[in-house]
């Protein structure tokens, strides 16, 4: 196989390179965020180790509920010894909890690609998995990427 043919799996690895890095893909389904991140919007995390939380940041926190944990994408507002003050853009008054669990900060927002990536997104994976896997088994079993043997 030669290095061009390699260049077709660049974005897979970019994404995959991306989320093992810390970086997060949400899609928002409420409207809480609107008008600056619209409901079914695709919205990119990066970590906290490469962008610190501050106030007015819009970010990516988990909030439990009894037994189970929930991601929520709201407007850091102010902040306290255990963590942020959160709101939604599109709300009167502040969350009643307080984020502690902080995974990221948007820095991204691709308004209503998110809609495709959730139809997508069972099939797209199983692709992009199969794919990249046969690319590597081709690759291997053709001798790694050297000269093509005739």
């Amino acid at each position: 196989m030669k290095v061009k043919n390699l260049l077709y799996l660049t974005p897979i690895f970019f994404v995959l390179i991306l989320y093992a890095l810390g970086f997060r893909f949400v899609v928002p389904l409420s409207d809480s965020m609107e008008p600056v991140i619209p409901r079914g919007s695709l919205v990119v995390t990066a970590p906290t180790w490469i962008l610190s939380p501050k106030v007015n940041d819009t970010i990516l926190f988990e909030v439990e509920v009894g037994n189970h944990s929930f991601p929520v994408l709201h407007r850091a507002i102010g902040l306290s010894g255990e963590g942020f003050y959160t709101k939604g853009d599109n709300r009167c008054f502040r969350d009643p909890w307080v984020a502690r669990n902080v995974i990221g900060v948007a820095v991204l927002c691709i308004p209503m690609l998110g809609y495709v990536m959730l139809i997508l997104k069972p099939v797209l994976m199983l692709a992009l998995i199969g794919l990249g896997i046969f690319y590597l088994a081709y690759w291997a079993l053709r001798g790694g990427g050297g000269e093509e043997r005739g």
